[in-house]
């Protein structure tokens, strides 16, 4: 009897002992998905210079390895690489990277398939200093007054966008840049008024599309 429970005890010790490296990678993959979230990166990147070479192999350090990738290509491979091998809250993080990822290079529907994973919070807030005043008899698809916009393209630069802005000034349409937050990161898309229905707006878009090449995503206001 006291062997049967000597080996039943060394079991559970031995169990207890298996186990303690995966509650250690869950406790230090939780610390810094709330460094994370508090966007504490300097501490981030000195935690990650503390771990391991068995903490380095596992998935949740690839996702946080990568946000201090300055190839962005690269990073991308990464998220894509953890959000097909992991799950929960990791899981959501590589989703809003994906799609973040996606939707700046102005590949919305692409970007829109990771939405799904994670509750999207976008605030729209403008920041464009120019007037909103009546279009000029040279402005082409511009209205004051509109039931939705045209985006054409999301940057993580501002300057980025005053580019695409004078690009569509070059040609007399006038858009204004507005600042979105999407998953806790600013963008700043540009915004061409469009018409009272969607069809008509979406006319507009493809006329532009082909004048200019560069792709669009129509927003309800």
């Amino acid at each position: 009897m006291f062997n049967s429970e000597k080996q039943i005890l060394i079991k559970i010790i031995l169990f207890a002992l298996l186990l303690m490296p995966s509650l250690n990678a869950q406790d230090k993959s939780q610390e810094l998905i709330v460094l994370y979230n508090s966007r504490q990166f300097d501490q981030i990147r000195a935690k990650l210079n503390t771990f391991s070479d068995r903490d380095t192999s596992r998935i949740y350090f690839l996702f946080f390895k990568s946000i201090f990738l300055k190839n962005g290509e690269q990073a991308k491979k990464n998220y894509e690489k953890v959000f097909k091998n992991s799950s929960g809250r990791l899981k959501e993080l590589a989703a809003q990277k994906l799609h973040d990822y996606y939707y700046a290079l102005g590949f919305y529907q692409h970007a829109s398939q990771y939405e799904k994973y994670y509750t999207n919070t976008d605030i729209a807030l403008p920041i464009t200093n120019q007037e909103e005043k009546e279009p000029e008899p040279g402005d082409k698809f511009f209205n004051v007054r509109t039931a939705f916009v045209i985006q054409f393209g999301a940057f993580g630069l501002k300057e980025n966008a005053l580019q695409r802005q004078r690009m569509l000034s070059a040609q007399n349409i006038r858009s204004k840049i507005v600042k979105r937050m999407i998953n806790r990161r600013e963008f700043y898309c540009v915004w061409v008024n469009g018409l009272s229905s969607i069809e008509e707006t979406r006319k507009i878009a493809d006329q532009i599309k082909n004048e200019l090449k560069i792709d669009y995503r129509i927003i309800k206001q």
